[in-house]
C-alpha cells in the first residue's frame, strides 16, 4: 500500500517538474549587425544563410531560445556550427564557411512541385550535369513570365545535414531574347536560383518526368 502511494507521489511530482520547470534549452540574443544571434555561454555567434540552404530533417526538440523565436539542431550537423529555425532558416557558426554546391557530397536530389515529390534523382551522371550546368552556364535576362513547370531542386548532402536548393523552369513555348536587336532563341528549359542570380538553359534531363507528370 505504502509503494503504491509512493509511486502515484513520484508520477504526480514529475509531472509536475516537467510542466512549470524551465525549459534547458540555451539562450541566445539577437545581435545588431546582420541578424546574428549570440551563444554567450559557448561564445558563439550564428549568422542566417543564404534561403539556397534548408535543412533535410532537424530536431524535435528546441536547442536554443532568443525571446520567442526558437532554434533547432539539424540532424547530422554539429549545433555548435549550424542550427536552423522552425520554418526551415540555416543559421552558420562564425568562422564556419557555407559550401558551394560543388564542395557539398551529393548523394540525391529530390524534385518536388508545390506539393509533393515529383522525381528522385540518385544518377551520379545527371547530378553532376544539372550542377556544371548551374556553375557554369550562361546566365540570361529572366525570362518574366508564367512558366508551365516551376520544380524545386534539393540537392541533400547528408552527411552536413543540408539541402542545397535551386528551381528547375520550364515554358510552353520557347524563350527568345533580344540582345543588341538580335533574336536568341534561349529554350524552354532553364535552372534558376534567384538568391545568386542564376538563370541559365538546362538540358533534357527531366524530359520523361514532365512526359509522366501530365500523363497522371
Amino acid at each position: 500500500m505504502r509503494k503504491s502511494k509512493l509511486f502515484r507521489i513520484l508520477a504526480i511530482l514529475c509531472c509536475f517538474l516537467m510542466i512549470f520547470l524551465p525549459s534547458c534549452s540555451k539562450k541566445l540574443t539577437r545581435q545588431d549587425d546582420g541578424g546574428a544571434f549570440y551563444d554567450k555561454k559557448e561564445d558563439i555567434k550564428y549568422y542566417l544563410a543564404s534561403p539556397s540552404y534548408e535543412p533535410i530533417a532537424m530536431g524535435e526538440e528546441v536547442y536554443a531560445k532568443a525571446g520567442k523565436t526558437e532554434f533547432f539542431e539539424i540532424i547530422g550537423a554539429s549545433p555548435e556550427e549550424w542550427l536552423c529555425q522552425t520554418y526551415g532558416g540555416v543559421y552558420y557558426a562564425e568562422g564556419v564557411d557555407l559550401p558551394e554546391i560543388d564542395e557539398m557530397e551529393i548523394d540525391h536530389v529530390r524534385v518536388t512541385d508545390d506539393t509533393s515529390l515529383v522525381s528522385f534523382v540518385k544518377d551520379g551522371e545527371i547530378i553532376d550535369d544539372i550542377i556544371g550546368v548551374y556553375l557554369g552556364g550562361e546566365s540570361v535576362e529572366y525570362y518574366n513570365y508564367t512558366p508551365k513547370i516551376n520544380w524545386t531542386l534539393k540537392f541533400a548532402d547528408e552527411e552536413l545535414g543540408l539541402y542545397y536548393v535551386m528551381n528547375y523552369i520550364e515554358y510552353a513555348e520557347d524563350y527568345i531574347e533580344v540582345v543588341d536587336g538580335v533574336e536568341i532563341n534561349r529554350g524552354r528549359k532553364f535552372i534558376m536560383d534567384v538568391y545568386n542570380d542564376v538563370f541559365t538553359p538546362a538540358g533534357d534531363w527531366f524530359d520523361e518526368t514532365v512526359k509522366s507528370y501530365y500523363a497522371e
